[in-house]
């Protein structure tokens, strides 16, 4: 059942598959475990090694973009999607240290029909401390092969960035500010014409969707001539870290894997560069729970309304950070930001995720509707 609202377009859904179900009954003694962070990564942008599943279907090219280290997929041509089984970080194409490619300058990566062209550049959540996970590569890789068999050229970029604590926001969001510049302003290429009909998506999960919120709003409300993305995708996003909404305790019972202390310890971390492990020191100033710059709920959104950027979103009901989106969606219809949002009950933090990597019923769902949003929208 789908409910229009002046500006957005929200899916409702309540099923709950069997399998789901015993899966979050399953992990709910030891979810938190599922996503502590490992030991702290030292300060920079981490060199990640792609999941051997991106192989068999896409080719992984690495570049590094104002000292960040990027992942550019893109499906494989059918006739080499059989070439055996899949293949190892060995077979990342590197470009040289420091190149830098913006829009129009993507060597051809994911080429499709002519004028048909979509960039996806996705911040993988993992509490602003780990890098991606096998379920994250799996999710780009499906989506970087449904835009390329809709006939789209498409390339979806995983973002490595900086980790807290080594590297909490304030020291990440400025190198970030300048990565969203070189990434999203116009390059020159030997066809001029080529660098206005890329369509730019800015996505992530969890703590990822965060940063790609924020960064967006952060740099559009200081800059009116920033460039700007076509479409935000926001899978699960934390909004206000200060996590104190009333609504948190009454989902908190059923969250298979978040709990109110570990998001707060999560925001920690982010946001003062602390967390149990490390000493009680900042290596770079704090910044407040709740400044705009981390926690959107408190940023202008208009000018996502006035610079025509949709705002996509997905959301489980079982999930201790929906009631804070709840409210960030709100937010944005009473400014008239369009965008459509997927809000499934019963459903876990970034179950999306679990139809990616496990194939749950609920999570496939999900997955394809977001094709269908960026792909067919």
């Amino acid at each position: 059942m789908s409910t229009e609202t002046p500006s957005i377009i929200t899916t409702h859904k309540t099923s709950r598959a069997l399998p789901t179900s015993l899966l979050q009954n399953l992990i709910k003694p030891f979810g938190n475990k599922l996503v502590q962070p490992g030991d702290a990564l030292p300060a920079g942008s981490p060199v990640l090694t792609p999941d051997s599943s991106v192989y068999k279907y896409c080719n992984v090219e690495h570049r590094v973009v104002e000292g960040i280290h990027v992942y550019d997929i893109s499906a494989k041509s059918s006739s080499k999607q059989h070439d055996g089984d899949a293949k190892h970080e060995g077979d990342v194409k590197h470009n040289g240290d420091d190149e830098y490619m913006g829009v129009g300058e993507m060597n051809g990566a994911g080429r499709g029909e002519a004028g048909k062209r979509k960039q996806i550049y996705y911040f993988c959540g993992g509490g602003w401390q780990s890098p991606p996970s096998k379920e994250h590569w799996k999710l780009c890789t499906q989506l970087a092969q449904a835009g390329t068999k809709r006939g789209i050229s498409t390339t979806v970029s995983v973002i490595s960035y900086p980790l807290a604590p080594n590297s909490p926001a304030s020291i990440t969001l400025p190198l970030l500010e300048k990565l969203y510049y070189t990434l999203l302003s116009p390059q020159p290429t030997d066809n001029t014409t080529e660098t206005n009909d890329i369509e730019i998506t800015l996505a992530g999960d969890s703590s990822g969707a965060n940063i790609a919120l924020s960064l967006t709003l952060s740099i559009l409300n200081k800059d009116e001539h920033a460039p700007a993305p076509h479409a935000l995708l926001l899978l699960s996003p934390p909004v206000d870290l200060r996590n104190t909404n009333p609504e948190m305790q009454a989902i908190e019972p059923h969250d298979p894997v978040l709990t109110i202390p570990f998001v707060q310890s999560t925001a920690r971390a982010w946001c003062t560069g602390v967390r149990s492990d490390t000493p009680d020191s900042h290596p770079a100033p704090s910044i407040a729970y709740d400044d705009p710059c981390v926690s959107p709920l408190f940023a202008d959104v208009a000018v996502l309304r006035a610079r025509g950027v949709l705002v996509h979103g997905v959301v489980g009901g079982y999930d201790v950070l929906t009631p804070d989106a709840l409210l960030f969606r709100e937010k944005l219809v009473r400014e008239g930001v369009q965008g459509r949002w997927l809000e499934w009950e019963r459903q876990m933090h970034c179950f999306i995720l679990a139809g990616a990597g496990y194939g749950l019923p609920e999570g496939k769902e999900a997955v394809e509707w977001v094709e269908g949003v960026l792909f067919d929208g």
